[in-house]
């Protein structure tokens, strides 16, 4: 399912359907994306920590 929707045949439909609407958005840009984790952001409210 990862590679139909960042490589494959769904990633093609994505890209043709912005494009479309005048979208600069590229199979590149779906093939290349990564996810990257970051703690959050954190501080405490009255005692209570909040996210």
């Amino acid at each position: 399912a990862y590679d139909r929707f960042y490589k494959g045949d769904i990633a093609e439909q994505l890209v043709a359907s912005v494009r479309a609407q005048g979208g600069l958005f590229t199979r590149e840009d779906l093939a290349n994306w990564q996810v990257r984790i970051e703690e959050p952001v954190k501080t405490t409210y009255k005692g209570i920590d909040v996210y």
